[in-house]
C-alpha cells in the first residue's frame, strides 16, 4: 500500500501541475477575485492593532469577515500564505498551489486510515475515486471548494457514526467540523437537517416502545435514544461556538448572524436580479428597508408564482444536476481536451451500489436460520441508509432549485467523495460478516474482482490523461 501511495501522490501533482498551468487561467470568473480581496483583508488582520485591545485583536484573527457570499475559512487559510507586495497574480497562482498541496495531504490521510479498516483494493479505489473524481478538479481554484469538500465529507461520516453510536461527544464533534464546514460554505445546513430528520426518526423508534411498553433499548443497540436530545443540544452549541465569529460579523454588518446573499437569490428567478439584489442592499440598514412584501422568501415566492411554475422550476433543476452529477461533461470534437478527470462517476457509483446489491441478495439467500445479526442491526442499517439516500436526494432537489441562478458542478460535487465512502463501507461491511462466517469463498472472491474491475477502470482512466495531458482551459 506504501507503494500505491508514492504512485498516487506523483500522479496527482503530475496532473495537478497540469491543471493548474493550463485551465482556469482567469482570476474575475468563478468569484476567485473575491476570494482573494477577502484574504487580502484577512492577512491584514492577522497582525495586532492597539485600537481595539488584546481581546479586539484575537477576535479579529479567527475567520469572521464575510461578503455576504464568500465565507471566511478560505481567505483566512489562504492569507497565510500571502506577502506583502505580491500581486495578485502572484497569490492567485499560490492559493492554487495551496489547494493542491491540502487536498493530497487529505487524501493520503484518508488513506492512511482507511487501510486500516479496508482491504486493500476497498482502500486504494476509494483514494483513487475521491482524489481524482473530486479533489483534484477543483484545485486548481483560488476557491473554498477544496477545503469544504473536506470538512463536508468528515461531518458526512460523523454523522453516520453517530446513527450507530450516539455518544455525547460525538455530537460535540459533528457540531464542531459542521460548524468549519460552514465557515467554508454555508451549504452544509442541509446536511444538518436531515441528520437531525434521521436520528429523530431514530429517537422516536426507540422512545415510543419505551415509553408504551416501557421497554428498555434494544439488546446489543449501541444507540441510545435518552442521548439524542441532549446530544442534538451540544451539537447546536458547539457549532454556534466554531462560526461564532463569522455570525458575529455577519450579525453586525447585515443584521442577521445567518445572513447569506445565496439565501435570498434562491428565492429569485435568475442571476441578473440577484446581483442587483446583492448591489442595492450592503448592508443592515438598505436590508432592513425593503418592504415585507419584497424580501426574497419562500412565502414572496409563492404570491408572485403558481405551483406548476414551482413544481416545473425543482423538477427541472433536479433532473439536470442528477444528470449531470451522474455524467459531466465530456470532450468533444469541437474541443478534444479533457473536461473532467473522471468523466463516468456514476458509473462508478453503480458499480459499487451493484456490489453491496449482490452482497445483499447473496445474503438473504444464504444466511443460517438461527443467525439474528441483521435483525439486530437493522436499525443502525437502516438510519444509515436513509440518511444517505434523504441527504442526496435534499442536495439535488436543492441545488436543483438554485439551478436558475447558479448551474456548475462544483456544487454536487461536493457529494461525491461521502457518497463513494459511503458505498465501500456499506460493501465491507457485509463482506467482512461473509468472512467472519466462514464457508462458501465464493462471495469473497467475487469482491475483490469486482474491485479489481474498477481499479483496473481508473487506471485505464489515468492512463488515457498521462498519454494525452491537455485539459480544456475553462
Amino acid at each position: 500500500f506504501g507503494l500505491f501511495l508514492i504512485v498516487f501522490t506523483g500522479l496527482y501533482f503530475y496532473i495537478g501541475t497540469h491543471l493548474i498551468g493550463q485551465t482556469n487561467p482567469n482570476r474575475q470568473k468563478h468569484d476567485q477575485q473575491n476570494n482573494i480581496t477577502l484574504a487580502k483583508v484577512a492577512a491584514s488582520h492577522m497582525t495586532p492593532e492597539r485600537e481595539v485591545g488584546f481581546a479586539g485583536s484575537l477576535w479579529r484573527m479567527f475567520p469572521h469577515h464575510t461578503d455576504g457570499v464568500v465565507n471566511p475559512l478560505w481567505p483566512w487559510v489562504a492569507a497565510r500564505f500571502y506577502e506583502p507586495g505580491m500581486s495578485d497574480q502572484e497569490f492567485y497562482v499560490r492559493g492554487k498551489w495551496v489547494n493542491l498541496i491540502i487536498t493530497a495531504l487529505f487524501c493520503i490521510l484518508l488513506g492512511l486510515i482507511a487501510s486500516r479498516y479496508f482491504s486493500l483494493l476497498a482502500t486504494c479505489n476509494l483514494i483513487l475515486l475521491v482524489g481524482f473524481g473530486a479533489m483534484l478538479p477543483r484545485s486548481p481554484y483560488f476557491q473554498p471548494e477544496p477545503l469544504y469538500y473536506i470538512f463536508f465529507f468528515l461531518s458526512w461520516l460523523c454523522c453516520l457514526a453517530l446513527l450507530k453510536k450516539n455518544s455525547i461527544w460525538r455530537y460535540c464533534l459533528l457540531g464542531a467540523l459542521a460548524g468549519v464546514a460552514y465557515l467554508a460554505k454555508t451549504s452544509i445546513q442541509p446536511l444538518l437537517i436531515a441528520f437531525v430528520a434521521v436520528s429523530s426518526y431514530r429517537f422516536l423508534f426507540g422512545a415510543l416502545p419505551a415509553i408504551i411498553r416501557k421497554d428498555h433499548n434494544r439488546p446489543g443497540s449501541e444507540w441510545c435514544w435518552q442521548t439524542h436530545i441532549i446530544g442534538v443540544f451540544f451539537l447546536v452549541v458547539f457549532f454556534l461556538m466554531t462560526a461564532g465569529p463569522r455570525l458575529s460579523y455577519a450579525n453586525e454588518r447585515y443584521g442577521s448572524p445567518f445572513h447569506s446573499y445565496p439565501s435570498y437569490w434562491m428565492w429569485l428567478d435568475d442571476f441578473d436580479s440577484s446581483y442587483q439584489f446583492m448591489g442595492d442592499h450592503q448592508d443592515k440598514s438598505s436590508l432592513r428597508r425593503i418592504p415585507s412584501g419584497e424580501v426574497p422568501s419562500a412565502g414572496n415566492y409563492s404570491k408572485k408564482h403558481s405551483g406548476e411554475q414551482a413544481v416545473n422550476r425543482l423538477s427541472e433543476g433536479f433532473w439536470f444536476v442528477s444528470e449531470n452529477f451522474v455524467s459531466p461533461k465530456r470532450a468533444s470534437e469541437k474541443q478534444p481536451a479533457w473536461r473532467q478527470l473522471l468523466a463516468d462517476r456514476g458509473a462508478y457509483l453503480a458499480a459499487l451500489l451493484v456490489i453491496i446489491g449482490l452482497f445483499a441478495i447473496w445474503h438473504r439467500f444464504h444466511r443460517p436460520k438461527a443467525e439474528l445479526t441483521v435483525q439486530k442491526l437493522q436499525p443502525e442499517w437502516s438510519s444509515a441508509a436513509l440518511f444517505i439516500v434523504g441527504t442526496t436526494i435534499f442536495y439535488a432537489l436543492s441545488y436543483g432549485w438554485y439551478l436558475p441562478i447558479g448551474k456548475g458542478d462544483r456544487f454536487m460535487l461536493s457529494l461525491f467523495p461521502p457518497l463513494v465512502f459511503s458505498l465501500i463501507w456499506a460493501a465491507e461491511g457485509l463482506e467482512n460478516r461473509f468472512r467472519a462466517r466462514g464457508g462458501n469463498r465464493i462471495p469473497a472472491i467475487a469482491y475483490r474482482v469486482a474491485h479489481l474491475a474498477v481499479f483496473l477502470c481508473i487506471s485505464l482512466r489515468i492512463s488515457h490523461l498521462l498519454d494525452n495531458p491537455e485539459f480544456y482551459g475553462r
